[in-house]
């Protein structure tokens, strides 16, 4: 890592941030696949460290292209020696003193699920965890999807990576952390849906989820289109099969009684967490909180469900090997 004065000097290294980087760091190659535990290394070594004393101007992906924009909040990632012809760029993150340690992890993780390269067509693409923008050949925006999933996922994986569940602020998507806590679920590590969906581009997780997913109407693409989940009736509406989306898929892949009891006891914390307020007093409206009480009842009704099917499989299996 590089520590840089505002006007981008050299500067002596800040004890206290390069300890919450290197523990994102540590965080980020625990949760990521093999093959990218290696970019992680490289992007921290190569990490530009700006500690700000005032607004900066940085470049940044804005509006599907990469420009000079304000820096406003306590802590930002942004591009530096961006080759628009090659698509690389150098990592980097700007940080006021009184960023918390849930800011600046969040924008390391940012940092570290990041990626760049060319296309077939001449053009580049701009990765960062499972936001991902393509550009043609002359730098234009041909294509930009997950950002909202992109956020939630990096806030929940930053709480996580202090070891707790929830948002760490709240910002406007901060309800939407729901939905990435529910299908990250308890175990990060060797984790499908981290790693498919924010260390890579595939398809294998969303085909999977749709082929899992029985109850509730919903396909994960619905997951990568972006809404308010606490916004219109519509929007509520849709954020409900969502989340009961979120809920049946990690309960149908447990494989033992124990697995989904286990599962399901994080998903009623997590449920609850948000029920009770979340991080604020009164964050959730009447409403939104019979909301998560009909999703603690789906929950429950999926989890006997789930666990009545295991015992009707072991009967069937039972049968066929009686039956030879």
């Amino acid at each position: 890592m590089i520590f840089r004065k505002p006007d981008h000097s050299e500067t002596q290294e800040d004890a206290k941030i390069a300890e919450i980087l290197k523990s994102a760091k540590d965080f980020a190659q625990k949760i990521a696949p093999d093959n990218w535990k290696e970019n992680i290394e490289k992007i921290y070594t190569d990490l530009t460290v700006v500690l700000c004393d005032g607004n900066r101007t940085f470049k940044a992906l804005q509006d599907g292209k990469l420009k000079d924009t304000k820096f406003s909040a306590a802590a930002v990632k942004f591009w530096e020696n961006i080759d628009t012809k090659e698509f690389t760029t150098t990592q980097g993150i700007a940080i006021f003193p009184i960023a918390s340690s849930h800011v600046i992890t969040h924008e390391a993780l940012h940092a570290f699920s990041s990626d760049a390269g060319k296309t077939e067509n001449g053009g580049g693409y701009i990765k960062v965890g499972s936001k991902y923008a393509e550009f043609d050949r002359d730098g234009n925006i041909v294509s930009r999807t997950n950002d909202d999933l992109n956020e939630t996922i990096t806030d929940a994986l930053a709480s996580r990576a202090h070891g707790r569940i929830g948002p760490g602020t709240n910002a406007g998507y901060v309800s939407q952390v729901i939905m990435a806590d529910l299908l990250i679920g308890e175990k990060i590590e060797d984790n499908a849906f981290i790693q498919d969906v924010y260390f890579r581009k595939s398809e294998k997780f969303a085909e999977d989820f749709d082929k899992t997913i029985k109850a509730s109407k919903v396909k994960f693409a619905d997951y990568l289109q972006g809404f308010n989940v606490l916004g219109s009736e519509e929007d509520n509406q849709k954020s409900d099969e969502m989340l009961k989306g979120a809920v049946e898929y990690n309960l149908r892949k447990a494989r033992t009684a124990e697995e989904i009891d286990k599962v399901y006891t994080f998903q009623q914390k997590v449920i609850n967490f948000y029920k009770d307020g979340g991080i604020t007093t009164n964050f959730m409206e009447t409403e939104d909180i019979s909301r998560m009480e009909n999703l603690l009842k789906f929950a429950d009704k999926m989890q006997k469900q789930c666990k009545s099917n295991l015992v009707a499989q072991k009967f069937a299996i039972k049968q066929v090997i009686n039956e030879s």
